[in-house]
């Protein structure tokens, strides 16, 4: 499980991430073959090897507080990268999830974002998040999150 790396360079105590962080994979069932993939399966945490016809998500948690947590309004936007080690090195574009952030109580609010990944190709690949927010009007506030979730294995098993 990673721990996010926060910023928010303009507003406290206005606003503040409060408590733990977590950031971790999950597997979903794959999709069959003679060799069923052994989990741990969803809502179980990962521990980083996939078969390639299994999907993954990225469960993402933490806390803010402060009296401008009160009225905000926007979405908090969980975006996840994965990058191909090796030879045939790619990036894939991001993976996006998001969650709203509605004003008014209760404090500290609590922010959950799942990000759904489909099945991969096979490979090793580093899996890295980044978390920023935007308002209902469009504005990009100055708070941002980020961690190396850590490399992911996808292998195929016929």
């Amino acid at each position: 499980m990673a721990t996010l790396k926060f910023e928010n360079a303009s507003f406290p105590p206005a606003f503040k991430f409060v408590g733990g962080s977590f950031a971790f994979m999950d597997e979903l069932p794959d999709a069959g073959g003679t060799f069923p993939a052994p989990g741990p399966i969803h809502p179980a945490k990962s521990n980083m090897f996939i078969q390639t016809d299994q999907g993954t998500h990225v469960h993402i948690g933490f806390k803010v507080t402060g009296w401008a947590s009160l009225i905000m309004n926007g979405t908090w936007k969980a975006q996840v990268f994965l990058e191909k080690q090796g030879k045939s090195e790619v990036t894939t574009a991001p993976f996006v999830g998001t969650t709203a952030h509605n004003p008014g109580f209760p404090l500290p609010k609590s922010v959950n974002i799942n990000v759904n990944i489909p099945a991969l190709s096979e490979g090793l690949y580093r899996v890295s998040l980044m978390i920023t927010f935007e308002t209902n009007a469009g504005v990009k506030l100055p708070f941002a999150a980020s961690t190396d979730i850590g490399l992911l294995t996808v292998y195929k098993a016929s």
